[in-house]
Protein backbone atom coordinates (compact mmCIF):
# COMPACT_ATOMS: atom_id res chain seq x y z
CA UNK A 1 0.00 0.00 0.00
CA UNK A 2 2.67 2.69 0.77
CA UNK A 3 4.20 1.32 -3.11
CA UNK A 4 0.78 2.41 -4.08
CA UNK A 5 0.09 5.41 -2.69
CA UNK A 6 1.02 8.96 -2.99
CA UNK A 7 3.61 10.93 -0.22
CA UNK A 8 0.46 12.88 0.97
CA UNK A 9 -1.29 10.17 1.15
CA UNK A 10 -4.06 10.66 4.34
CA UNK A 11 -6.49 8.09 5.81
CA UNK A 12 -9.72 9.29 7.22
CA UNK A 13 -11.80 6.52 9.10
CA UNK A 14 -15.14 7.12 10.45
CA UNK A 15 -15.22 5.28 13.85
CA UNK A 16 -17.11 7.03 17.19
CA UNK A 17 -14.29 9.11 16.58
CA UNK A 18 -12.69 9.40 13.94
CA UNK A 19 -8.95 9.17 13.16
CA UNK A 20 -6.61 10.22 10.60
CA UNK A 21 -3.71 8.75 9.75
CA UNK A 22 -0.94 10.67 7.10
CA UNK A 23 1.91 9.51 4.84
CA UNK A 24 4.37 6.48 4.85
CA UNK A 25 4.06 6.15 9.04
CA UNK A 26 -0.03 6.70 8.59
CA UNK A 27 0.05 3.25 6.81
CA UNK A 28 2.49 1.88 9.25
CA UNK A 29 0.35 2.93 12.29
CA UNK A 30 -2.49 1.83 10.21
CA UNK A 31 -1.56 -1.41 9.91
CA UNK A 32 -0.15 -1.86 14.12
CA UNK A 33 -3.62 -0.69 15.03
CA UNK A 34 -5.36 -3.29 12.85
CA UNK A 35 -3.50 -6.15 14.03
CA UNK A 36 -3.57 -5.07 17.68
CA UNK A 37 -7.85 -4.30 17.56
CA UNK A 38 -9.04 -6.85 14.78
CA UNK A 39 -8.76 -10.82 14.94
CA UNK A 40 -8.82 -10.35 10.64
CA UNK A 41 -8.78 -7.61 8.07
CA UNK A 42 -9.40 -7.64 4.36
CA UNK A 43 -9.55 -4.74 2.28
CA UNK A 44 -10.11 -4.51 -1.93
CA UNK A 45 -8.88 -2.05 -4.06
CA UNK A 46 -10.36 -2.47 -6.82
CA UNK A 47 -9.04 1.35 -8.71
CA UNK A 48 -5.36 2.24 -7.42
CA UNK A 49 -6.26 6.04 -9.29
CA UNK A 50 -8.89 6.44 -6.67
CA UNK A 51 -6.92 5.77 -3.62
CA UNK A 52 -3.42 7.23 -4.45
CA UNK A 53 -4.33 10.24 -2.55
CA UNK A 54 -6.49 9.60 0.13
CA UNK A 55 -8.90 6.96 1.45
CA UNK A 56 -12.16 7.56 3.84
CA UNK A 57 -13.35 3.99 5.85
CA UNK A 58 -16.68 3.08 7.49
CA UNK A 59 -17.94 0.75 9.38
CA UNK A 60 -21.26 1.14 8.05
CA UNK A 61 -21.92 0.02 5.50
CA UNK A 62 -25.00 2.50 4.43
CA UNK A 63 -22.80 5.51 6.25
CA UNK A 64 -20.37 4.82 3.17
CA UNK A 65 -22.81 4.16 0.26
CA UNK A 66 -24.38 7.85 1.73
CA UNK A 67 -20.96 9.48 1.48
CA UNK A 68 -20.72 8.56 -2.50
CA UNK A 69 -24.06 9.43 -2.83
CA UNK A 70 -25.69 5.84 -3.30
CA UNK A 71 -28.71 4.13 -1.12
CA UNK A 72 -28.54 0.09 -0.28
Amino acid sequence: MIAASAPAFEMHLGTREPVRYAGASGIREFFRDVARNWDSFRSEATDSATWAASLRGFLDQREALEAVGLRE
